[in-house]
């Protein structure tokens, strides 16, 4: 017998074990209750000692987290170091079968306790032993009587119900006091449910006669009974009488079945166990072309057309002779020599001993079914081949076009910060507003494909969304500027939380903002956000609201659809796909909120989405702030106590090398790696502080496959892998960093966005 001792004090463990090993248990020692438990799962110990302070839970939070579970809790002692009777009573209640304070008596108490203990345990095993044998015992009892499934009667010459069965008074639904007296024409109601009262006196001495009759049961209901009658010597009946109404009811649907099966639309073909064909119905033959005479004593090869291969015919049967049910096609052949399709179902026919006599079939002819799941098939395999060069040249277009954009609005950039003669940088403008439009429209029609093929990958996390909204606001203050409009932000709480995409929310908020800058061209915008209650749910809001021109109530619905715009065909007025409406709809929905608007030709708009919060109590709101669109510039960081942190650009493309470089100048040192070979050779022979991986690199190992290598190396486990990629469709994020990138940055992109990650880097480490 062993005692498992629950105990953080290794060195009192030591004592205890001294102590009961001494009366030759064996014992065990665990230092926490988490452990315990999962020792608990495989042993069972005799007994079980458990300090009520355990490192990670007290004694009573471990035997009700035990309680929790399925397993058998061993009887227990409770040791503490503080004698309150609080929590002894607490864990008496709980079962413990003695509560001991870890005082100088301690150790001496401890045996009398265990003695005292394991003869209770003793005792209570013995009692719970002598119950079972007792309940053992009358179990069987029981079950014999259950076991006996014939009424038994014995009546008087004149027929009167002299004694019975336990059964026979279940079968009747009588009490035996209301059996005895009674005539046994009583059961069978005369000749209400029978043809003629039953006579005993009719029997001859010594014979046993067999009769059916129709017994009313008290309930009212009818049954059929076989009685099995012979007069005894003395003059009385025995008889031994059992209920028929299943067998007779058995015999009325095997007669339904018969007939079911004869004028059954479905073939049905009986074999014996070794496969010769026993009976085959009229539609198989009608099937077929095939005679009775020409079925019966032959095998089900008749109908074979050679299509079907030796294997699987030797592995249905491999399934059937297991006793399992087998389903599955065949293209059979008719007598004619035509061939057809079959759905089959062929089931084993057993006896009462379990063994397989028969094989049922039951057949569909599907000739016209199968014709038409080919041409689906063939439809289908066309579509996804579609699908497939849709994606494809969606996937080619997004790489195609990023890459050389990155060098666009890269040198574009540069050119507009250092160029001096005005029409020069206007030119520069030009140029990298042209570039941001254009990728702006790339963006917002991967993201339509992405929506209508359901590749969102929707990944919610906790968002402050207050301060999204007011930077994203931010990015628009210029553009407002330029035209004159009075553009502000109100924030009605400091903090707002919420569980939402950190990358889709963000989307659906810009694509509303742009919009109300792009068609508002004097007056002012208002962007707002605030919690509200709805029906007891507590939300959060964000509404843009304009003067700018505005939507007609007949053309409300239309801005929600692909490609539409209320400006359209040669004469439009804005510029602009058309889909970030839509794009925003449907983001918002799979995030779980709702997008409304409320609009006058004319006079303005007003979009409104609203998205379920998270209550949370945050300091007291700061003063609403007006304009409040300080641009902040990413790259700001200066590194003049330490040396510059020293990056590693993995690219093919020289164009994005050359951006990157002039990006970084003066803040980072960089070298670059045109390809994976390079790239290895780089990080073997310094160390970088942080690594920009393009992911498509032209030749050799791509950038999922080169930072796979690099997390080889112990020294760049931990080391920041920025992936720098045009590729943006669907789950690619999610698998470069699966493949080991820390963060990940989408080309085209530009300085700010570039040294706004390098700079958080760079802080951290």
């Amino acid at each position: 017998m062993n005692i498992l001792i629950v105990e953080d004090d290794a060195g009192l463990t030591e004592l205890v074990k001294e102590k009961i090993e001494l009366f030759g248990f064996q014992t065990a020692s665990i230092q926490s209750a988490g452990k315990a438990i999962d020792w608990l799962k495989v042993n069972t110990p005799y007994l079980m000692i458990l300090d009520y302070r355990l490192p990670d839970m007290n004694g009573k939070e471990f035997i009700m987290e035990l309680q929790k579970t399925e397993l058998v809790i061993p009887p227990f002692i409770v040791s503490t170091g503080q004698g309150d009777e609080h929590i002894a009573v607490e864990m008496m209640k709980l079962g413990a079968r003695d509560y001991l304070v870890k005082n100088r008596y301690f150790l001496d108490k401890l045996p009398e306790v265990l003695k005292r203990i394991t003869d209770e345990i003793e005792n209570e095993n013995k009692r719970k032993q002598t119950e079972e044998k007792l309940l053992e015992s009358e179990s069987k009892y029981r079950e014999l009587i259950e076991l006996a499934v014939d009424g038994i009667l014995m009546c008087s010459h004149e027929g009167i119900i002299i004694s019975a069965n336990s059964y026979m008074q279940k079968l009747t639904g009588r009490t035996l006091d209301n059996l005895i007296g009674l005539h046994i024409n009583t059961l069978f109601s005369g000749e209400v449910l029978n043809k003629e009262p039953y006579r005993f006196d009719l029997h001859l001495e010594g014979n046993i006669v067999l009769i059916e009759r129709n017994i009313l049961c008290s309930n009212g209901k009818i049954i059929t009974i076989e009685m099995h009658t012979k007069m005894m010597p003395n003059g009385t009946y025995q008889s031994i009488i059992r209920d028929i109404t299943g067998r007779k009811m058995a015999e009325d649907n095997l007669r339904k079945l018969s007939s079911a099966v004869e004028q059954s639309q479905v073939s049905i073909v009986i074999t014996n166990k070794d496969g010769v064909i026993e009976y085959v119905n009229p539609k198989l033959l009608e099937v077929t072309g095939f005679a009775v005479d020409e079925t019966i004593g032959q095998n089900p090869r008749i109908f074979k057309s050679g299509e079907f291969s030796g294997n699987d015919y030797k592995d249905m049967w491999n399934i059937l002779i297991t006793g399992k049910e087998w389903k599955g096609i065949f293209h059979n052949r008719k007598k004619n020599g035509e061939l057809f399709w079959e759905s089959a179902t062929i089931s084993p026919v057993k006896n009462e001993f379990g063994e397989i006599t028969h094989f049922v079939a039951v057949k569909e002819d599907i000739t016209k079914k199968k014709e038409m799941e080919i041409n689906l098939q063939k439809a289908l395999e066309k579509a996804e081949e579609m699908s497939r060069l849709k994606s494809n040249f969606l996937a080619n277009m997004n790489h195609e076009l990023r890459t050389p954009l990155n060098g666009i609005l890269g040198f574009a950039g540069i050119l507009k910060e250092e160029l001096k003669d005005q029409e020069h940088i206007k030119m520069a403008s030009v140029i990298l507003s042209s570039g941001r439009r254009l990728s702006e429209t790339l963006n917002l029609i991967l993201d339509l494909s992405d929506v209508e093929a359901e590749k969102i990958d929707i990944s919610s996390k906790k968002l402050e969304v207050v301060s999204i909204v007011k930077n994203i606001a931010g990015l628009f203050t210029e553009a407002a500027l330029q035209k004159k409009l009075d553009y502000r932000f109100i924030n009605k709480e400091r903090k707002i939380f919420a569980k939402l995409d950190e990358q889709f929310f963000p989307r659906v908020i810009y694509n509303l903002i742009d919009n109300s800058v792009k068609y508002t061209d004097k007056g002012s915008i208002v962007i707002e956000i605030g919690t509200e209650n709805q029906n007891n749910n507590s939300l959060f809001y964000v509404k843009i609201k304009d003067t700018g021109i505005g939507i007609s109530k007949e053309n409300i619905e239309i801005i929600w659809n692909a490609f539409r715009q209320i400006s359209e065909g040669l004469n439009r007025g804005y510029e602009g796909t058309g889909l970030g409406l839509t794009i925003s709809k449907r983001i918002t929905e799979l995030l779980h909120g709702t997008i409304e608007v409320e609009s006058e030709l004319g006079k303005g708009s007003e979009f409104i989405v609203k998205f379920p919060a998270i209550l949370e109590i945050v300091e007291e709101p700061e003063p609403m702030m007006q304009k409040e669109f300080v641009s902040v510039e990413s790259g700001t960081t200066d590194h003049p106590s330490k040396e510059l942190p020293r990056v590693l650009y993995v690219e093919d493309d020289i164009t994005n090398q050359n951006v990157v470089k002039l990006y970084l100048k003066n803040r980072y040192l960089i070298d670059i790696a045109d390809d994976a070979i390079n790239a290895l050779k780089l990080i073997e022979q310094k160390k970088y502080d942080i690594i920009l991986m393009d992911i498509n690199l032209g030749r050799g190992m791509n950038g999922i496959q080169v930072t796979k290598e690099i997390r080889k190396y112990s020294s760049y486990v931990n080391t920041p892998i920025i992936a720098v990629t045009a590729y943006t469709m669907g789950s690619d994020k999610s698998e470069f960093m699966r493949a080991g990138c820390t963060n990940y940055l989408a080309k085209p992109f530009y300085k700010n966005d570039l040294l706004k990650i390098l700079d958080e880097i760079s802080i951290r480490k």
